[in-house]
């Protein structure tokens, strides 16, 4: 008697069945000889066929013969008898490489309305976003496969349709491939929770677009407003005076001469200080010239300088500000309902300067409290105060509810209502 064994993960079978056995490793079905073998199946049952449209099916099965001869009958059934690549993709609900190889296309020219009208297109035909993002991201890498030599034997495809992918592979740089793949990876991530997702899928065809144009400022994405006021140009004589805290005399006179200073070089202002000519001393001479009036250069800094990234903000918070920020935040994250809804039930009071102390009535409320690190870091940047800390307590006022065994629960029961026991009595009940 013969046993034969069938598995995809050799791995879990222990050792000693190993040993007992004669094994065979099957190798995945290539796409190749599925279409060969769809051909001789056609030919044999009078089907004309086109050898793009078994691509398109062997595809579809996905290295499984049986998957392969199931589609195919479908398609053959629904074209009577003539299964051509146009049916073929109709049939199945698929996208063809056509409109890919379109859209790669519009990429390579930078051509923006003509990715979004491509995408329309999809959407007109029913076929789901996330279908045809995947469907790019999966085109995308085949560009990227055929466009080395190297790494050609990983492109699985009928020789015409791969000889399609190597001429336009060429035509991008490969490192945009691995842009272009970064930026269809993070839309698929986002697409289930994103409200809008046409626009999701939008905004991502703009930035493949982009990517061998990149906008100039500031529509680059690294602009920065410029400040209020150079740091570099100089500031007038008294605006100077007041931050130094002392007037000068003989400011406005030598305003000029001042601010003719480049600006590549930081702006000083010269103090003269004199000082009173010292009485002479055992060791000095009475005929020791006076000492003449030293001058300190003081470097003018900008009132309007930055905070620096180490500061810490310290502004101080009334309890009608912090309520004003906790129902900011309610009203921002709805999706959090534990939390939000702890929020709106909590008793709020002013613990400390930065101390707010939230009583809650149930113990879950409080563990949400305690892991609410993005609540905390709202309060501080709404408030701009740092030091803010939150710390939930139990409410004394609340009663907690004790879950008592079930023979305790009764007899507290027949204690409030000897009816009951009588009841219990007369049916012979057992409480265990």
């Amino acid at each position: 008697m013969v046993f034969i064994l069938a598995t995809t993960e050799k791995h879990k079978v222990i050792p000693t069945i190993l040993s007992r056995c004669q094994i065979y490793d099957f190798k995945r079905i290539t796409l190749d000889d599925t279409i060969d073998h769809l051909e001789y199946v056609a030919k044999s049952e009078g089907i004309k066929t086109e050898r793009r449209a078994l691509s398109v099916i062997a595809r579809k099965a996905d290295g499984a013969m049986r998957d392969a001869l199931s589609i195919f009958d479908q398609v053959a059934a629904s074209c009577q008898g003539n299964v051509t690549y146009e049916a073929t993709i109709d049939t199945l609900n698929v996208l063809d490489y056509d409109l890919y190889f379109r859209l790669t296309a519009a990429f390579a020219k930078s051509d923006i309305p003509e990715a979004l009208l491509l995408y329309k297109e999809v959407r007109d035909k029913g076929f789901d976003s996330l279908f045809f993002i995947n469907g790019l991201a999966s085109h995308l890498r085949d560009l990227m496969v055929a466009a080395d030599a190297r790494t050609l034997p990983l492109l699985e495809l009928p020789e015409d349709t791969a000889r399609q992918f190597r001429e336009q592979a060429s035509s991008l740089p490969l490192k945009w491939y691995y842009a272009a793949l970064k930026i269809l990876n993070e839309c698929d991530f986002n697409y289930r929770t994103a409200s809008n997702k046409q626009l999701l899928v939008e905004v991502a065809l703009i930035r493949l677009c982009q990517l061998l144009a990149p906008s100039e400022p500031p529509f680059n994405g690294t602009y920065r407003n410029p400040p209020l006021q150079n740091p570099a140009a100089p500031q007038r004589a008294n605006d100077r005076e007041a931050s130094y805290g002392f007037s000068n005399p003989g400011a406005q006179q030598n305003t000029e001469a001042r601010t003719s200073h480049s600006s590549s070089q930081p702006v000083t202002d010269t103090v003269r200080v004199s000082t009173p000519t010292p009485r002479p001393t055992a060791t000095q001479s009475p005929k020791t010239a006076p000492e003449m009036p030293r001058t300190f250069r003081l470097s003018a800094q900008p009132e309007n300088r930055p905070h620096s990234s180490l500061e810490r903000k310290h502004t101080p918070v009334d309890l009608d500000s912090f309520l004003k920020a906790w129902n900011m935040y309610i009203a921002a994250n709805q999706d959090q309902h534990i939390l939000t809804s702890a929020m709106r039930k909590a008793k709020i009071s002013k613990g400390g300067e930065d101390d707010f102390l939230i009583l809650v009535t149930h113990p879950a409320q409080k563990q949400a409290f305690e892991s609410a690190s993005k609540l905390v870091t709202f309060l501080r940047e709404q408030l701009s105060n740092d030091f803010i800390a939150i710390r939930a307590e139990m409410d004394p006022e609340v009663e907690v509810v004790k879950t008592l065994p079930p023979a305790e629960f009764i007899a507290k029961a027949i204690k409030h209502n000897p009816g009951l026991g009588d009841f219990l009595k007369n049916i012979e009940a057992e409480i265990s």
